[in-house]
C-alpha cells in the first residue's frame, strides 16, 4: 500500500490511501502538511472558523462595528508556528505569521519573554519584515533583546496588562484605567509598547463614555506609530475614526477613515504585500456612505483577482464612485472578493463564505455571479459542506457557457473522487483540463494535480505523471511551494508503492531543500 496526500483546493489535511499499486479508495483534498505537522495547522486553521451570526469587532480589547471575526488567537499562532519549527518546516512557519499579521502582532503585544525563545524570536522577525516600516531600527526584535537585559521592566508591563484586560472583562473600566499603562510602557522604552498602551486605553475610555479623551490617546498612538508601523498606525486611525463618530465629529470621522484606507493601501501594495482580511472587512464596515474606495486599490485587487463582468474603465472618473452608483457596486464587489480570497487563503472558510455572499448579493451580471457561487462552494468544501457545494458545482458544470464550466467541472471530480467515485472523478476533471489544454483559470495547477491523482487511482501511471510534473511546474513557475511541496510529496508516495525508492529518496531531499527555505 502506498499514502498519498491528496491535491485539490480543497485546502484541508487528509489522507488518501492507495490500494494495491494504484487503486486509491479515499478523499481528495488539498493540504498544507503531511502527518502530525498537518493536523496542527488544520487546527489552526479551523479556530477561527467556527462562526455563528456576526460579532463585533475586538480591536484590542474594544468594540468597533459589526463584522466576522476569524482570527487566530495569539497561542494558537505559537503552537502552530512551534510545531512547524520543531518539523524544521522554516518557510511554512514564516508563511504562517505572514497570513495573520493580525495575529502575530497581538501574540507581540500579550507576552513578552525574558528569555530566548525560538518561536516568538521568528514571529518577531517575520512581523518586523512585513509590517515594520522600512529602515527602522526600533522594532519587535529590538524589543525582545532589550526585554533579555531588563525582565523585570518588561515583566511589569506584561502583568499590568494582564490586570487591565481581566478588569475590563470583568466590567471594571474605571480600575483598569488607574493602572496607568501607557506609564508604564513608557518605562520599558520599548515604542511598540507604547502604541498598544495608547490603543488600550484609548479604547477604554471610550467604551467608558469618554470619546473625546480617547481621540486624545489615539492622536498620540498614531505619532508613535506612524513613524515606525503605517500597519499599525492603520488600526490606530480605524479607532480614532470610531472615536471621533462617537464624539459628534463626523467630518473628521470621515477624513480619518480616508486616511486609514490610504495607509492599508500603502501596506497592502508594498514588497512585503501584508494581506490581511481582518483589517480590511473592518475597513468595509466602517467606510463612510461619501467616502469611496481608492481607485487604485479598486484597480489592484481586480488585478489580483480579475472577476468576469466587472468593468472598472470609468472608476474613479465619475461622481458615482462614492454613491450608490454602478462604478461604486463594481468597487464593492471587488474589494469583498479580495476580502474573501484572503480568508480562504488561510483556512477561514465561513470568514470567505460571508464575503464572497456580499460580493454575490451585489452582482447583477450572470457571469460575475457563476463565479462567485464557485468560489462559495470552494469555501463550502473546506468546511466540510460538500452537499451544498455539489449543488452549486452541479448547477455551474451543466452550463458550458458558465465561465466557471471548467474549474467545476475540477472542483466536481474532486468531489466525486473523495466520494469514491473515481470514475466519474477522472470524467469531470478531464472535462476540466483535456477538452481543452488552451483554457486557464486561476486554480488549474491544482485542477491538474488532482487529475493527475485521478489518473493513479485507475492504474493510468503514464497520465498520472504527466499532470502531477504539469502541475509541479506550475507551481514552480508561480513560486507556489506550499503546492509544489504537496505534489512531490505524492509523487515520492508513488514511487514508494512502486518500489522506485531510491527515485523517492531523490524527491523527498528535494522537499527538505524546499522546507528549510534554500
Amino acid at each position: 500500500m502506498i499514502s498519498i496526500t491528496p491535491h485539490c483546493s480543497l485546502r484541508r489535511a487528509l489522507a488518501l490511501t492507495a490500494l494495491l499499486l494504484v487503486g486509491v479508495n479515499g478523499c481528495f483534498d488539498s493540504a498544507r502538511r503531511p502527518e502530525d505537522l498537518s493536523k496542527a495547522i488544520d487546527k489552526a486553521g479551523k479556530s477561527g472558523a467556527d462562526l455563528h451570526g456576526k460579532a463585533k469587532l475586538d480591536v484590542v480589547g474594544g468594540s468597533l462595528g459589526d463584522s466576522q471575526e476569524v482570527s487566530l488567537t495569539p497561542d494558537e499562532l505559537a503552537r502552530s508556528v512551534n510545531d512547524l519549527q520543531t518539523a524544521d518546516h522554516q518557510t511554512g512557519s514564516v508563511r504562517w505569521v505572514q497570513r495573520h499579521p493580525e495575529a502575530a502582532l497581538a501574540l507581540l503585544r500579550t507576552t513578552v519573554p525574558t528569555k530566548p525563545d525560538g518561536t516568538y524570536n521568528l514571529v518577531a522577525a517575520v512581523q518586523d519584515a512585513q509590517c515594520v516600516n522600512r529602515g527602522q531600527t526600533q522594532n519587535w526584535t529590538q524589543m525582545l533583546a532589550d526585554a533579555a537585559k531588563r525582565p523585570d521592566v518588561y515583566k511589569a508591563y506584561v502583568d499590568a496588562r494582564t490586570r487591565f484586560q481581566a478588569s475590563l472583562s470583568q466590567g471594571h473600566p474605571d480600575f483598569a484605567l488607574r493602572l496607568d499603562l501607557p506609564k508604564l510602557a513608557q518605562q520599558t522604552g520599548a515604542p511598540m509598547l507604547e502604541i498598544d498602551a495608547l490603543q488600550l486605553t484609548g479604547t477604554t475610555e471610550m467604551l467608558n463614555g469618554q470619546p473625546a479623551k480617547a481621540v486624545a490617546l489615539f492622536n498620540a498612538a498614531f505619532n508613535l506609530s506612524s513613524r515606525i508601523s503605517d500597519y499599525q498606525a492603520t488600526y490606530v486611525l480605524l479607532l480614532r475614526s470610531d472615536a471621533q463618530r462617537r464624539a459628534g465629529d463626523p467630518r473628521g470621522a470621515s477624513e480619518t477613515w480616508r486616511q486609514a484606507v490610504e495607509l492599508a493601501k500603502k501596506v497592502l501594495l508594498s514588497d512585503a504585500g501584508v494581506y490581511d482580511p481582518v483589517l480590511w472587512e473592518k475597513l468595509g464596515y466602517l467606510r463612510p456612505i461619501d467616502q469611496p474606495w481608492p481607485t487604485d486599490v479598486v484597480h489592484a485587487m481586480a488585478d489580483m483577482d480579475s472577476l468576469p463582468g466587472i468593468d472598472l474603465s470609468d472608476y474613479g472618473k465619475r461622481q458615482e464612485a462614492a454613491s450608490n452608483g454602478p462604478d461604486a457596486v463594481a468597487a464593492e464587489i471587488v474589494v469583498w472578493n479580495s476580502i474573501g480570497n484572503w480568508y480562504l487563503r488561510r483556512n477561514q472558510a465561513q470568514g470567505a463564505l460571508v464575503c464572497y455572499k456580499r460580493s454575490e448579493s451585489a452582482a447583477a451580471n450572470a457571469h460575475t455571479q457563476q463565479w462567485l457561487r464557485l468560489k462559495e462552494a470552494r469555501a463550502l468544501v473546506q468546511l466540510d459542506q460538500t452537499g451544498p457545494a455539489t449543488a452549486i458545482l452541479v448547477a455551474l458544470a451543466k452550463d458550458k457557457a458558465s465561465v466557471a464550466y471548467r474549474p467545476a467541472c475540477g472542483l466536481l471530480g474532486s468531489i466525486r473522487s473523495k466520494n469514491q467515485q473515481p470514475q466519474q472523478g477522472l470524467a469531470l476533471l478531464r472535462k476540466a483540463i483535456e477538452e481543452d489544454e488552451t483554457a486557464d483559470w486561476p486554480e488549474r495547477a491544482e485542477a491538474e494535480a488532482d487529475l493527475g491523482l485521478a489518473y493513479l487511482m485507475v492504474g493510468d501511471s503514464k497520465s498520472g505523471l504527466k499532470w502531477l510534473h504539469q502541475a509541479q511546474r506550475r507551481f514552480e513557475a508561480d513560486k507556489d511551494a506550499e503546492s509544489l511541496v504537496l505534489a512531490l510529496e505524492n509523487e515520492a508516495a508513488y514511487l514508494d508503492g512502486m518500489k522506485k525508492k531510491n527515485e523517492a529518496v531523490v524527491i523527498r531531499s528535494r522537499i527538505q531543500q524546499i522546507e528549510a527555505g534554500r
